[in-house]
């Protein structure tokens, strides 16, 4: 089990390029990544340098596990005006 304390850490981005993001990952028994703490994520990566919106829907399909030991990387495709696309 995890606290509060860590997954708001793991919500601390650190910027490595433009819409580029690397994350920590909360450490967990299991050794993967926490679903919600990804969705958490890329949803404050998308929303960094966007005042003033809001996410609307998310649509997304955690194809395969992502291992805990290794910090996340994390692009925005700000391909339109008022969408984005995120992949990690």
């Amino acid at each position: 089990m995890f606290t509060m304390e860590a997954f708001l850490d793991a919500l601390t981005l650190e910027p490595v390029g433009e819409d580029r993001y690397r994350a920590p990952n909360i450490k967990t028994d299991y050794g993967m990544v926490f679903g919600g703490q990804l969705l958490a994520q890329v949803t404050f990566a998308a929303l960094i340098g966007q005042e003033g919106k809001a996410v609307k829907t998310c649509h997304t399909v955690f194809a395969r596990p992502a291992s805990a030991e290794e910090p996340l990387d994390i692009s925005v495709d700000r391909s339109e005006e008022h969408t984005s696309e995120l992949q990690s």
